[in-house]
């Protein structure tokens, strides 16, 4: 066990650390990802939209200044006054957003151990300053680049800066990239590159925990405001060129080309999708969780299997003893001795040693070799130096050790196994090698070596209490929940029992089982068993990739370094709190608090967004569709153009601007969307058809019964026009789930 007085560790002094904080040598690290408000403000005010309307309000204001002609100058007015309430609303809500996401940040709470005169303290991951000694253990990120200066068995995996994934072995000298994770061991290392010169700070700009990447939704909304966009182009083009071969370029071709223009390029769906992802993230992260990948919204509607560890998910972690049973010549004192000192002077501290520490140590014991608890070999080792004699001692799990016990104990062992009624418990053997190991040790020297069995620990570990309910939400919306797990059947069976979900045996296998399977044969397997025992790391990643290539949506739920592989495989990773850095680095969500019943309601709010995003596309699709068809009737048939600047800037803000607003707002459709393009050119054909026919029955009885004028047969139009638009707001918010035929909404469900 590595001691920072025995490798003489003093750290830096507190006038050394003064004098590099004064020198700007600290981690503190430029954030790229969050805007000023100074950047808030000016990305919104002069974005392309607002780009492409101040050319439309130049182009008609020069027109207004040549002819004198009012109506010019009123349409500029209408588009300038639409243009500021958008912008207005974009900057309050991104403000609102960027405050929001600021207080979610996980990372900047980080705290490191390290050595200052000569004393172990916990400071902020931002606070570190050049040459600081950080003390390094399994699961912590490695938070500068440095070198290391001890190393007990240090496995460092650098897949988060470099991408590969094998763990690789770190000793005294080596060099450390900051943003890599340390899988195992432990030890101590100097900190050489501080803030923006570390090697994570070059690489990704030190990316908050909230990463703004494209996800799947926002490029389909790319895609149509691409696609809106080229059609403009082409229709102003053809209207303009229209127009020079008539050799006559009049006032309303001009008002003509601004109202497509403006009202074609869906500046507004582009906008209200990402005021809905936001507002969405927001609720996330009242309910209790962080979303740290933009992608994860996507994942939510699409996941039908949800792959959970047992220990920290479904129990609280807060492991005690409830008994210590020996199995050999010693007394229960007697072992209760050694488990002190075991867990005392082990350098490895997990939720298993923390409660043995229960036990006293007497101080006289020495450790002088160890290898920390691995999950491939379900154990730990620790010589022991203890009255002059040098022993190994075992800790590990019972159906695992009592394997490598000689025949003769093993009918003891399970007679006081029996006689105790321990089934159904965690249960650990400890016990001690039978002949003393020269030298280092190895998991080769102990794998096989003979054991003498000195007691049975039986532990207890509560079942969280909204475990129960999260599994029966999961199976209510039809998700399939898989247990996979490093403990034992019984272990685990014991806990679901507790929470309410009894497995038969039959939906049980271990990973002993699943060895040597073909990808068929486990494919099979995943897809039968529900509950998945004495698992290793690299199990956990079959079982995910197996249910990802059965085209099964899945979600894996962890929160220590042996979920690792399975959190990174998962199509949504979701992590503790209280987990370990690295798990919580890796995921798409983090649960505060370790709420873990939140999670169907997460789940049901990622569904309102997509559904969000749904119908304000719809919203804004629609009236795209109707602008086309109202810009190319003419063209065809003898009848006008009822749209202007101004009407088009009303329609926008009336029918579809504020509407999509509060449909962003007030959506709690939780339904999950499966076809996207499908449902949105439905809509499109559908309203537009109804709306299309509604208004130019008002232009038949208009202008063929009543004989009115054209000015007063447009405002007629337009009129229609904004109210069936409305009619879109509220078929989609207020009657959707009631069954009133003037909803659009409602319509579509009836027809398709």
């Amino acid at each position: 066990m590595i001691n920072k007085d025995d490798l003489k560790i003093k750290g830096l002094s507190s006038s050394e650390v003064n004098e590099r904080v004064q020198k700007g040598l600290t981690n503190h690290v430029k954030n790229t990802h969050v805007k000023s408000k100074s950047e808030i403000f000016f990305s919104n005010a002069f974005n392309v939209f607002n780009i492409i309307n101040l050319t439309v309000i130049s182009f008609l204001l020069y027109f207004y200044f040549k002819t004198q002609d009012v109506r010019l100058f009123l349409d500029s007015i209408g588009i300038i006054t639409v243009t500021f309430a958008n912008t207005l609303i974009a900057i309050v809500q991104e403000l609102k957003a960027a405050n929001t996401l600021e207080k979610m940040d996980l990372l900047k709470h980080q705290e490191v151990f390290v050595i200052r005169n000569g004393e172990k303290i916990k400071v902020p991951k931002h606070d570190v300053v050049k040459d600081d000694v950080i003390l390094l253990k399994t699961g912590d990120q490695i938070v500068v680049d440095g070198k290391v200066l001890a190393s007990e068995r240090l496995e460092i995996d650098e897949s988060l800066v470099t991408g590969e994934s094998i763990p690789i072995d770190k000793s005294t000298g080596d060099k450390l990239l900051s943003g890599s994770f340390c899988v195992y061991g432990q030890g101590y290392y100097k900190a050489e590159k501080v803030g923006n010169e570390s090697f994570a700070a070059h690489l990704t700009g030190q990316a908050k925990k909230f990463k703004f990447s494209t996800s799947p939704l926002q490029k389909k909304i790319n895609f149509l405001f691409v696609l809106s966009f080229v059609l403009t182009v082409l229709m102003v083009f053809y209207e303009f060129f229209q127009s020079l071969l008539s050799g006559h370029f009049s006032i309303e071709d001009a008002r003509k080309i601004s109202t497509i223009a403006t009202s074609l390029i869906p500046e507004g769906l582009v906008f209200f999708s990402s005021i809905t992802f936001t507002i969405g993230i927001i609720r996330i992260a009242k309910i209790g969780a962080v979303i740290q990948k933009i992608n994860a919204i996507d994942t939510f509607p699409a996941i039908n299997v949800v792959c959970m560890d047992k220990t920290g998910t479904l129990t609280q972690n807060n492991i005690k003893v409830a008994s210590v049973h020996s199995v050999s010549e010693l007394s229960q004192e007697a072992i209760e001795k050694l488990l002190g000192e075991f867990s005392h002077l082990s350098s490895e501290q997990n939720a298993t040693l923390k409660a043995l520490t229960v036990f006293p140590a007497s101080g006289k014991a020495k450790s002088l070799d160890e290898i920390p608890f691995r999950s491939d070999i379900k154990m730990s080792a620790l010589k022991l130096e203890l009255n002059g004699n040098a022993e190994t001692y075992l800790l590990g799990a019972y159906d695992i050790l009592t394997k490598k016990t000689d025949v003769e104990k093993i009918l003891r062992v399970q007679t006081v196994f029996e006689t105790n009624q321990l089934k159904g418990r965690r249960n650990l053997l400890f016990a001690k090698l039978k002949t003393p190991i020269e030298g280092n040790l190895s998991i080769e020297t102990i794998a096989d070596a003979p054991l003498i069995p000195l007691g049975i620990i039986s532990l207890k570990d509560e079942a969280r209490q909204d475990a129960g309910t999260a599994l029966h939400l999961f199976n209510a919306n039809n998700i399939d929940v898989k247990i996979i797990s490093g403990d034992s059947g019984d272990s685990v069976l014991a806990t679901l029992h507790e929470i309410g979900w009894d497995v038969t045996e039959d939906k049980v296998i271990s990973g002993k089982a699943l060895e040597g399977l073909s990808q068929p044969a486990l494919e099979e397997s995943v897809l039968h068993h529900s509950v998945f025992v004495r698992l290793k790391p690299d199990q956990k990643l079959a079982l995910v990739k197996a249910l990802k290539h059965q085209h099964k949506q899945t979600a894996m739920i962890g929160d220590g370094v042996n979920d690792l592989l399975a959190l990174k495989e998962a199509n949504l990773g979701i992590a503790m709190e209280e987990g370990s850095t690295i798990s919580k680095e890796v995921s798409d969500i983090v649960l505060l608090k370790n709420k873990f019943e939140i999670l169907p309601r997460i789940f049901d709010e990622g569904n309102k967004i997509v559904n969000t995003v749904m119908y304000v596309s719809n919203l804004f699709l629609s009236k795209n569709a109707l602008v086309v068809v109202l810009s190319i009737l003419p063209w065809i048939l003898n009848v006008i153009y009822p749209l202007t600047p101004r009407k088009g800037a009303l329609i926008s803000l009336l029918g579809i601007g504020l509407p999509a607003y509060f449909i962003a707002l007030q959506n709690e459709n939780t339904n999950p969307q499966k076809h996207f393009y499908r449902q949105l050119v439905w809509f499109v054909m559908t309203s537009c058809a109804v709306i299309l026919g509604v208004t130019y029955l008002g232009y038949f009885l208009g202008h063929d019964i009543y004989q009115l004028g054209e000015v007063v047969v447009s405002n007629i139009m337009i009129t229609v026009l904004v109210l069936m638009s409305v009619g879109n707001y509220i078929g989609a918010v207020a009657f959707e789930d009631i069954k009133i035929f003037g909803s659009i909404f409602y319509m579509q469900q009836l027809l398709f």
